[in-house]
């Protein structure tokens, strides 16, 4: 179901005075979770970070926190955190399935970005119509073992003309 702009605005501005006027006294009522979760559901995936954070640091680390915001971090293709918030589900409890459900998503995602090549080349024509080749740059990655660290093969940058996937 889809709401409209207006509504959204009020239930943003609802949450923030739910927010402002709430004092974290009882652990078992995890305010900051519950706002957190419809802050997903309207896609402010930054803020839901932030009371997901709250919600561990004034009720303590649970699975399923952490395992949203790994999902935050994942629509917001922040692949990395999101594998590392994944990560810290499945450590608090082993057997939850969608986090490791997730985790693999995001190992794709990650997989799928470092096997990309970009090239980069200045095909800027000088005054007398000559094409500097001597500015070619290829920046790669390696995915071997899963390490995704990257290499910059040549590094004069000016203009991205190709992407090729390998």
């Amino acid at each position: 179901m889809k709401t409209s702009e207006s509504v959204r605005k009020d239930l943003r501005k609802t949450l923030k005075g739910v927010l402002e006027n709430y004092f974290p006294l009882q652990p078992k009522r995890d305010i900051s979770f519950e706002v957190a979760r419809v802050y997903m559901g309207l896609k402010d995936y930054r803020t839901s970070i932030r009371l997901f954070e709250a919600s561990t640091e004034h009720c303590g680390a649970h699975h399923v926190t952490y395992h949203n915001q790994g999902i935050c971090y994942f629509y917001l293709e922040d692949y990395e955190n999101a594998i590392t918030k994944f990560e810290e589900s499945l450590l608090l409890k082993e057997t939850y399935h969608e986090a490791r459900k997730w985790l693999e998503k995001a190992r794709q995602k990650v997989n799928q970005s470092a096997e990309a090549v970009i090239i980069e080349d200045d095909n800027d024509q000088d005054g007398g119509g000559n094409s500097n080749n001597n500015n070619n740059n290829i920046i790669g990655s390696s995915s071997s073992n899963n390490n995704n660290s990257n290499k910059v093969l040549n590094v004069n940058k000016k203009k991205t003309s190709k992407v090729m996937i390998v």
